[in-house]
């Protein structure tokens, strides 16, 4: 919040709550925005930190500290710090798959979040899907024949794109001009 006052942004706190799922609520009812972990982002929120010029979140520190350093007290703080790091390192990839799946529905307009999503699996395990249910290992299958056809239009159409629709339908027609086209001269 110091940060905020700081470049002269104006806030307000309009809702405290504890724990991850109340704030995530509060935010999805439209009461503001909030600070969330990359692992804690649900993927219909938007993120938005220097798109409106907010600064940059301080990294944290975990401190743990005990009366006496016992066998057990070292063995938990070495558990609570690989915990920690584990966490992060979650955080980190979770951070590179929504930056990978927000790439593929920009170059791919037509893709929707759980497509994208799919896609960037079926992708990341070499063409095979591992970790894909059959169902979402054939959507992008499918996913990855359209978007190979699609290019393969936009080359052979020296880089106009045509909707897959509208060359279906010429196609069917045989080149024809519609009723409506026909009606129209």
């Amino acid at each position: 919040m110091l940060a905020l006052s700081t470049k002269g942004i104006a806030w307000r706190s309009v809702f405290v709550g504890t724990g991850v799922a109340v704030i995530q609520a509060a935010v999805s009812a439209g009461l503001g925005i909030a600070c969330l972990e990359t692992k804690n982002i649900p993927p219909d929120y938007h993120i938005l930190g220097v798109r409106l010029g907010l600064p940059s979140l301080p990294r944290t520190q975990i401190v743990m500290r005990t009366r006496r350093r016992t066998a057990d007290e070292e063995g938990m703080a070495a558990a609570v710090a690989a915990a920690v790091e584990a966490a992060a390192h979650a955080g980190r990839a979770a951070a590179a798959e929504r930056a990978a799946i927000t790439k593929l529905q920009q170059d791919n307009g037509l893709l929707d979040y759980n497509s994208a999503r799919v896609l960037c699996v079926y992708r990341r395990g070499g063409g095979i899907g591992h970790g894909l249910y059959d169902h979402e290992r054939e959507l992008a299958e499918a996913l990855e024949k359209r978007l190979a056809q699609q290019k393969a239009e936009r080359v052979v159409n020296g880089g106009n794109v045509i909707e897959f629709d509208e060359m279906h339908r010429s196609w069917q027609m045989g080149g024809r001009r519609s009723d409506r086209e026909n009606e129209a001269s």
